[in-house]
């Protein structure tokens, strides 16, 4: 029997194949017993829509596990990563070691690019002054008076230079966390995903690992400011052709990845089972058709949990994004660099008729420490670039993204073929 409503139709079907309740919204298809239909629903136009004229698939020939796991395609992607960390120079220390950290750090990582022509202009002024006052009489300046004044300004110098690293290392250490957020979150997601679903939506769930294997490496490309993904980085994830898309449809292609992302989990979540009998004008299979689909109430829980998860992990970009396009303040950084200059190029002025020729290493010291902390400050401000050994090994985290997605589908896979030999499906 069935009752209607204004709403749609309410149908109680009494039988041994087929017992099902179906309230519709206003845009539902309403069935009688006789077949016919009033309204019809997109999910059902899209399945009474003949095959050529449907919307074309955006799930790959083959299954993730067996282009992904690879060999030639983990060897590229693998050549790829060790190519990028030699090159990026992002170098591993030991920091309990003091020999390490002290004497065999290099001028690279010691930032000296950073402030190497201020040094070279305090130095230079310094013996040019120094060989000055010893051979001119009348420069013989006796400026000893001002020494407990510089030490004054050496205090206020160190405080504004303790701020402003501290404030680079802040900003260093959020891009840090955001980028420990997208690994944990790719992984929640794709755990998530395989354990919920994987039985019935296994192509959704290989485009939803891949599709973020892609947005991890997009994001590292983005935030360097790289306008062309190598493969090789994503060998067996993507093809060329999505990469082609990818690079011609999208400004920002870690919002193109995460939109990917955001339809597999929307087909996973809407669309009836596959393997399910195709519904028939036959009321009966439609209802057939409808008690497929994943329960209303979980199939809303999932899809609210992993969207919330791919809304994070575009908050984590963006949080990085905006840390690279936001500067500290120029009043304070140039307040902070005018009263530095000047009291480095002022040393030598104070204290060579003290020190002599010793004020030239005295003040060399003095202002490559000084200095160098400027230096570090302004090296880990915006921690992106790939040429530089303090900034973050993104390729080090894109490359940890790829094995861990790769040892949940070895996991995956080994589970299907022990399910396959015990007699299960396979899928």
């Amino acid at each position: 029997m069935s009752r209607a409503t204004t709403t749609g139709v309410v149908l109680d079907v009494r039988g041994d194949d087929v017992d099902a309740r179906r309230e519709s919204s206003p845009r539902a298809t309403s069935y009688a017993p006789d077949g016919s239909a009033t309204r019809e629903d997109a999910s059902s136009a899209e399945l009474s829509r003949p095959r050529s004229n449907r919307a074309p698939s955006t799930t790959r020939a083959g299954r993730l596990w067996d282009t992904m796991l690879d060999p030639d395609a983990t060897r590229r992607r693998d050549a790829h990563f060790a190519r990028a960390n030699e090159v990026g120079h992002h170098r591993a220390y030991d920091y309990s070691s003091w020999t390490d950290t002290t004497f065999a750090v290099g001028l690279r990582a010691r930032a000296v690019n950073n402030f190497r022509w201020p040094w070279a202009l305090v130095n230079g002024v310094t013996i040019v002054w120094c060989a000055l006052a010893r051979n001119v009489d009348a420069l013989d300046w006796d400026l000893t008076a001002f020494e407990r004044g510089y030490a004054l300004i050496f205090s206020l110098l160190a405080f504004l230079l303790v701020f402003r690293v501290n404030r680079a290392a802040v900003r260093w250490w959020d891009c840090r966390t955001a980028w420990g957020a997208i690994v944990l979150g790719g992984r929640l997601l794709a755990d998530d995903a395989i354990a919920s679903v994987r039985d019935v939506y296994p192509a959704h769930v290989d485009d939803l690992a891949r599709w973020f294997v892609a947005f991890a490496v997009a994001t590292k490309c983005h935030l360097r400011r790289e306008t062309r993904i190598d493969p090789a980085s994503l060998a067996g994830v993507v093809d060329d052709g999505e990469l082609d898309a990818m690079r011609t449809r999208a400004t920002h292609a870690p919002l193109y990845c995460a939109s990917r992302m955001r339809e597999a989990v929307t087909r996973m979540t809407r669309e009836p089972d596959p393997n399910a009998p195709r519904p028939s004008e036959e009321w009966r299979d439609r209802v057939r058709w409808e008690r497929a689909r994943m329960h209303w109430s979980l199939a809303a829980a999932l899809n609210a949990r992993m969207t919330s998860r791919i809304d994070a992990l575009v908050g984590h970009c963006g949080a990085q994004e905006r840390i690279r396009a936001t500067r500290l303040p120029i009043v304070y950084v140039t307040h902070l660099r005018t009263f530095l200059m000047g009291y480095l190029l002022s040393l030598p002025f104070v204290f060579v008729r003290d020190w002599g020729w010793g004020t030239v290493p005295a003040v060399a010291c003095v202002s490559f420490a000084l200095l160098g902390v400027e230096g570090a400050a302004h090296e880990c401000e915006n921690p992106f670039s790939a040429n530089h050994a303090n900034h973050l090994g993104m390729d080090v985290y894109c490359e940890t993204v790829n094995k861990e997605m790769c040892e949940y589908l070895r996991l995956w896979r080994e589970e299907k073929l022990d399910s396959k030999e015990g007699g299960g499906d396979g899928r």
